[in-house]
């Protein structure tokens, strides 16, 4: 069975609500300032369910799509066209490779010159050969028919970006309608605002208010006719905060009937708390899969222990969804699955237990890499390791300076086999999956003597803690806060 995705906006957050299965959700958040988050939760029908997991965006095999849209409805416009393309520019030169572009120009119709998915270069080509030759203002009706094109593009985040001086002829269309459009596909709208000699009255309110209500952002160049410095450093990034949380609700199931009503799912960041609805609809557990035993006749002595079953069923129910809203110190962690053997490092090894890690130079509070790599060559957020639903793993390069290397080859970013060697600029370690390691906690290279110090053992993670592995011990730590251009 298909779900159809939900698009949720917020007071200093959007949500995408996605549906895998009758019990599993998904919900991508991205907020409105850089904030990380640090739990989730959901309530329902009087009980909380703890999120399965949290993988921050962008991750492995993520994408943002970015359209253009810049009017040249105006011969007079030529000049502000030409500082359009030369905007673009400079906010696609050296984009992260998850970033994709494609560029539209609107007058009387909206008209897409090179589609979503290209490469930055073909854009940037594109706008620079764009003619101020229309007649006809049509922004919102145009801004509408853009976002239509993004909607249909299967990007994780995607936003429209206005070139416009926000005046508009349109005949039934306000900004109203793009907000809307907007926020039901949960596209960022972005709004930079040029004059010209012709046109002295502007209407970037209307710009501004659309980039405020979508999550998206707002600058204007008129006087000057360039945009802030600061508005075209890296602006996408706004978009690119949060990720996608998961929700696993089979405990919810009953036997007794559908489960249906309204929940919310409550986000904790370091900034305060985010409350999102949600519509929860849980389909009516058969009883016989709630009491595990083969079905009854119609006697009334199996009808007896069909009740019985039905009470220690809603018995049992009820202990574990307390369980698992508030799970023991010494719950046991989730199972290895995967390890790295750094060979560099005094045969160290770090142990995967959650779904994805990101490795690199930078430590807490600034960075939140799972790895901590203490060598100068390794980038402050250098690459991640995610683990696929059929169990195959994907490694990816971060836009670190001095690249992932998988076997001797360069890669962005490509699966992961066991055995694979990698190294992160000087940093090396052989990937083992569990089920071909037979000895995964034990450290390649390593002293058999039990007595051998502490420091010349393995180092593993227990699920969400950080561990550090100094791959220079002769050399200092520096401090990864002093340098944030790796």
């Amino acid at each position: 069975m298909a779900y159809e995705a939900n698009h949720v906006a917020l007071k200093g957050a959007f949500a995408t609500i996605s549906r895998a299965t009758a019990t599993t959700w998904e919900i991508d958040v991205r907020f409105a300032d850089k904030r990380t988050v640090t739990s989730a939760r959901l309530q329902f029908g009087g009980d909380t369910y703890p999120s399965a997991g949290f993988d921050a965006y962008p991750g492995v095999g993520d994408r943002t799509s970015v359209l253009f849209l810049v009017d040249t409805s105006d011969p007079a416009r030529q000049a502000v066209v030409e500082q359009n393309a030369r905007d673009i520019l400079a906010v696609t030169t050296g984009a992260p490779r998850h970033r994709r572009f494609g560029l539209a120009r609107f007058d009387n119709e909206m008209t897409v010159v090179v589609p979503l998915g290209s490469p930055a270069l073909d854009v940037a080509t594109a706008a620079a050969k764009l003619k101020a030759n229309g007649q006809i203002t049509q922004l919102y009706l145009s801004a509408v028919k853009a976002l239509d094109v993004l909607a249909a593009d299967t990007a994780q985040r995607r936003a429209l970006v206005l070139f416009t001086d926000g005046l508009s002829e349109d005949d039934g269309y306000t900004e109203n309608h793009a907000i809307k459009r907007a926020q039901e596909a949960g596209i960022a709208i972005y709004g930079y605002g040029y004059t010209h000699i012709f046109k002295k009255k502007t209407k970037f309110g209307k710009l501004s208010l659309m980039a405020r209500s979508t999550g998206g952002g707002y600058g204007e160049a008129a006087g000057t006719g360039t945009l802030p410095a600061n508005v075209l450093n890296d602006p996408f990034a706004k978009i690119e905060t949060g990720g996608r949380i998961n929700f696993d609700l089979h405990l919810a199931r009953s036997p007794f009937a559908a489960q249906r009503g309204a929940g919310r799912v409550i986000v904790s960041t370091g900034k305060g708390e985010i409350t999102i609805p949600i519509d929860v609809d849980i389909p009516q557990l058969p009883w016989q899969a709630a009491l595990g035993q083969p079905k009854y006749g119609g006697t009334a002595a199996g009808l007896v222990v069909v009740a019985l079953g039905l009470v220690i069923w809603g018995v049992r129910r009820r202990r574990q969804a307390r369980e698992a809203a508030a799970p023991p110190p010494d719950e046991p962690q989730p199972d290895v699955h995967a390890a790295l053997h750094f060979l560099d490092s005094d045969g160290r090894v770090f142990e995967l237990r959650k779904g994805s890690v990101v490795l690199g130079r930078g430590a807490s509070p600034n960075y939140d890499n799972d790895v901590i790599l203490e060598n100068d060559t390794v980038s402050d957020v250098h690459a991640a390791i995610r683990r696929q639903r059929d169990g195959s793993y994907l490694i990816a390069d971060l836009e670190s300076l001095n690249g992932v290397f998988v076997n001797d080859e360069k890669i962005t970013s490509g699966p992961l086999n066991d055995g694979d060697v990698c190294e992160l600029g000087e940093v090396r370690f052989r990937f083992a999956v569990v089920a071909a390691a037979t000895s995964v906690a034990e450290p390649l290279g390593a002293d058999e003597d039990d007595d051998a110090p502490v420091e010349n053992t393995a180092v593993s993670s227990p699920g969400p803690a950080v561990t550090t592995i100094i791959t220079d011990p002769d050399e200092p730590a520096d401090n990864p806060a002093e340098d944030t251009k790796r």
